[in-house]
């Protein structure tokens, strides 16, 4: 049992969630709650530690799990902790009790299998972690293939806030990083369609002929950046731009929206 708040796994688990280099450098990443745990070890991600503060855990499924778990003897090491230790390394308002270090999975494109009929979501320096967490729950929901990560400045699947909002989707969509070359070399290579939605395109997504003859795929949608949208290397080598039609002064929809906009209309009649 870790009692101390104090206790060097604590404070290593602190030092996970709140820096993106102690990830990278380590290899690793924690996630918290049931449903996320839940979901790692459903999906068979590389669990390396499940912490459980049983005073504050009150999940008849994570308990059933652990138990399993101890019963087989061949999962990931199970260490208790006291609620104060679990409280102190925690970084919600109300401490769910459990939670797990996770080993990164490195991919690349060689590493993704997109079907005949591939939805894959490029984005450009996507630097929120609550779109990307969200933008990874939407691909789930419309069954697409894979989401690639480009730029230099964007945020990571693997942060505590994108995790939370991705509901586990992050363990089941396959993510990669790449360079904008490399992505549309790969997206050529499958002879895949590459639309780009930008808010200077000429036609609107709903249009006569923007988008009805690309539905069923295979696909590679772009999406810019929340500040500054895509750069003109990858709007100029899109086949096709389409931009969401807004009212009022705004400029702009929120990322996770408009890739939800976007993607229900490439998925338009082929989902149940």
């Amino acid at each position: 049992m870790i009692e101390s708040p104090s206790n060097p796994l604590v404070k290593a688990v602190r030092r996970l969630q709140r820096s993106a280099a102690e990830r990278r450098s380590q290899g690793r990443f924690y996630v918290e709650g049931p449903r996320l745990v839940l979901s790692a070890l459903d999906a068979a991600a590389p669990v390396e530690q499940v912490l459980v503060a049983p005073e504050l855990c009150r999940s008849a499924a994570v308990t059933e799990r652990l138990a399993a778990l101890r019963a087989a003897g061949n999962g990931p090491p199970i260490l208790e902790l006291t609620a104060a230790a679990f409280t102190a390394l925690s970084e919600r308002d109300g401490p769910t009790g459990i939670g797990a270090v996770v080993a990164r999975r490195e991919r690349g494109l060689a590493d993704l299998t997109p079907r005949p009929d591939a939805l894959v979501v490029a984005a450009w320096d996507l630097a929120d972690p609550g779109n990307l967490g969200s933008l990874l729950r939407t691909l789930e929901a419309v069954d697409a293939d894979a989401l690639i990560l480009c730029g230099e400045a964007g945020t990571e699947p693997e942060h505590p806030t994108a995790a939370k909002a991705s509901m586990g989707a992050l363990f089941r969509v396959p993510t990669v990083r790449t360079t904008a070359a490399a992505l549309l070399a790969w997206a050529r290579e499958r002879q895949m369609v590459v639309v780009a939605s930008s808010a200077r395109a000429a036609a609107a997504h709903w249009a006569d002929g923007a988008l009805e003859d690309v539905i069923g795929g295979p696909v590679l949608l772009l999406l810019g950046s929340e500040r500054a949208g895509l750069p003109p290397e990858l709007l100029e080598a899109a086949d096709r731009q389409v931009r969401i039609p807004m009212a009022g002064s705004g400029t702009s929809l929120n990322l996770a929206v408009a890739a939800g906009i976007l993607l229900y209309e490439l998925r338009r009649g082929r989902l149940p």
